[in-house]
This record gives structure tokens, C-alpha cells and sequence, in this order.
């Protein structure tokens, strides 16, 4: 400390934020599996998946990709608004990370009968062959993102099925031309 910040202190805090945030996630994993979803109420799906995802619009032009949105006016939901942010945020996170640079990045909301379907494409590099349901096991990273670089602890997709089943709905990952596309199902 006596000499200031060096690479093995710059290292150093670079891990405790990693493992901060990982244990942030997992705790919050952990609450979920628990909760009774107690903060339900009636709220525009639309304006949070809107709002939520603005942050990211930003994010995703400084890394040299573009968001664009298909935002289905006046689907609204009973379920807890937050963590229905906090699945935006995931996903878009993700996308924003895992894309390649020029990237388009499409986020999809529509009503359909009583289903409420929320999706997130993007390019993709490698994927695993056969289902891509293992994308949600907790801990889970594909061989193109399992570098420091991206950041990532391979929860956030767990967290986001969380959310799903909170919500009584369903999470899938498919792989098209390309694209990773995962859609969920509220």
C-alpha cells in the first residue's frame, strides 16, 4: 500500500470485485428459489422491458453494436416488475458481452393469447451442439467466453430462469442462422 496501486494490487482487486459479484448473484439466486413472489402486481410489460432496456442501447453503441426494439404497446403482467428488469438487464448484458463487434441485437415483446413472449437475438459465435438448455446451468460458459475479458461467472442466465419459473413461465435458448435467440415465456 506504501508504494500505490502496482499489478499485483490492480490483480487483486479485480478478483474481489468478481468474487463480490458473484456472490451478489448468487445470493440472489438463492433468494429466489425461495421467495413466494410475494411483490406481484399488475405493471406494463412494456414500459419495463422500454426502460430497462435503455441502459443498454448506450452500452451497446460504445462496443460498436446497435439494440434495436420490437416492443408490442400495452402487454402488461402481474409478476414482480424488478426482477422482470433484472432478466432484461441479463439477457441484454449477455447479448451486448457475446456478440461480436457490428453486431445487431433484436429484442422482441408480444402478446400472444395469454402468453406474454419476450425474446433476445443476437449473432453468435460457438454454440454447443445439441440442446442449448445447459446455456441456464449455473456456472455454465461456452468455450468462445471463458476468458476475463467478458466478465462473466456463468450465472446470469441461472438467474434469469430463476426469474421465469418465479413468474410460472418458461425459458428456452435456440440457435438459427447464426443467431442465439432466447425466449422467454410469461
Amino acid at each position: 500500500m506504501e508504494f500505490g496501486e502496482n499489478r499485483w494490487t490492480r490483480s487483486t482487486r479485480n478478483q474481489v470485485n468478481r468474487l463480490s459479484t458473484l456472490t451478489r448473484q448468487l445470493i440472489t439466486l438463492a433468494r429466489m428459489e425461495e421467495s413466494g413472489g410475494e411483490k406481484m402486481v399488475v405493471f406494463s410489460l412494456s414500459d419495463a422491458v422500454r426502460e430497462a432496456a435503455a441502459p443498454y442501447e448506450a452500452l451497446a453503441l460504445a462496443q460498436n453494436r446497435r439494440i434495436s426494439l420490437d416492443i408490442a404497446e400495452g402487454v402488461s403482467m402481474k409478476g414482480d416488475e424488478e426482477s422482470i428488469r433484472r432478466l432484461v438487464g441479463i439477457l441484454l448484458d449477455n447479448a451486448v458481452k457475446y456478440s461480436p463487434s457490428g453486431a445487431a441485437i433484436r429484442v422482441i415483446l408480444k402478446q400472444k393469447g395469454k402468453n406474454r413472449i419476450f425474446s433476445v437475438e443476437n449473432p453468435a459465435g460457438q454454440l454447443p451442439y445439441g440442446s442449448l438448455d445447459v446455456l441456464f446451468e449455473r456456472f455454465y460458459r461456452t468455450d468462445a467466453s471463458r476468458n476475463s475479458a467478458t466478465g462473466g461467472s456463468g450465472i446470469g442466465l441461472s438467474v434469469a430462469r430463476a426469474i421465469v419459473q418465479a413468474h410460472r413461465g418458461k425459458i428456452t435458448a435456440s440457435g438459427r442462422d447464426g443467431l442465439l435467440v432466447i425466449t422467454a415465456v410469461l
